[in-house]
């Protein structure tokens, strides 16, 4: 858990309908609003102190976070990062209403990493409008499975939805090279360290194969960044995604030799600057897709 002083004082907590936590930092009156989803086995706060303290970063540039705790993540009830990520997808889309709602004339970004990548990424095509501009890193793209797999999987994952699948530990020596990010998530209780769930693994699945089959009408500026030594997920998944989408505005980073966790890595003030000047040089001139 983060220290309590590193909470910035402008800080706000709410719900969804289902019960996932929202954390909200930054004033009233901001440039723009950022909506953070994290990834798997990980937590909203994990970005106050984590990946190049993003959150405080995104304020000082006066900017907006709503960050959400996926469902059995962070402050969210349920069990421990067993998640439907369908579901995950409807919260996200749930939040983004609330968002526009209560900042009309506010442009709206999205973030999403690893597994939050990918259910910011079907919200969007679920629902582009009101939507500035979306960026991703490390994010979990899978590509369409096979039938079978598909045919096995999702009756056993309605059967026993809590069973944990071989082979997918969560292994946080694989996130990033700084030795001290490294030790910091170790320690960190708040951070799952087990296996990936029956019901994540199908849901999963099912929304990227609704991402694929939308990417057509994905237009709105992006960022995409991904290092090339990510052993959680797949750089090329997200050169296919760049080529896919028909937005005219769109930027690709595949950084050589970085890990996972990009902002937690060799070159994290790097990749940091280039998410806040990509920002910057949209938020000047912005045109929100309605």
């Amino acid at each position: 858990m983060p220290p309590a002083d590193n909470t910035p004082n402008d800080y706000q907590r709410s719900e969804l309908r289902s019960g996932a936590v929202i954390h909200i930092w930054g004033r009233e009156n901001p440039r723009a609003i950022i909506i953070l989803q994290h990834g798997f086995a990980e937590y909203a706060e994990r970005y106050l102190d984590s990946y190049c303290r993003l959150i405080p970063s995104l304020l000082a540039h006066d900017y907006k976070v709503y960050a959400l705790d996926l469902w059995g993540h962070g402050r969210s009830p349920g069990k421990r990062s067993v998640l439907n990520v369908e579901r995950a997808i409807s919260d996200h889309n749930e939040l983004r209403r609330r968002v526009f709602e209560e900042h009309p004339s506010r442009p709206i970004f999205l973030f999403g990493h690893s597994l939050g990548g990918l259910i910011t990424a079907v919200s969007l095509t679920t629902d582009p409008s009101h939507v500035a501009g979306i960026i991703l890193t490390g994010a979990a793209l899978p590509a369409q499975a096979p039938i079978i797999r598909s045919v096995i999987l999702q009756p056993l994952a309605a059967l026993a939805p809590t069973l944990r699948l071989r082979y997918t530990r969560v292994q946080v020596e694989n996130a990033c090279q700084r030795p001290e990010e490294y030790q910091k998530c170790l320690n960190d209780s708040m951070v799952f360290k087990g296996h990936i769930s029956l019901r994540l693994g199908a849901t999963a699945l099912r929304a990227a194969e609704k991402l694929w089959q939308a990417i057509d009408s994905w237009t709105v500026p992006t960022l995409i960044m991904h290092g090339t030594k990510d052993t959680y997920t797949a750089h090329e998944q997200s050169k296919v995604l760049f080529d896919g989408i028909h937005a005219s505005d769109k930027t690709l980073i595949l950084a050589e030799g970085g890990y996972h966790e990009l902002l937690n890595d060799l070159d994290n003030k790097q990749h940091l600057a280039s998410i806040l000047s990509w920002l910057e040089r949209r938020t000047k001139s912005t045109v929100v897709h309605k």
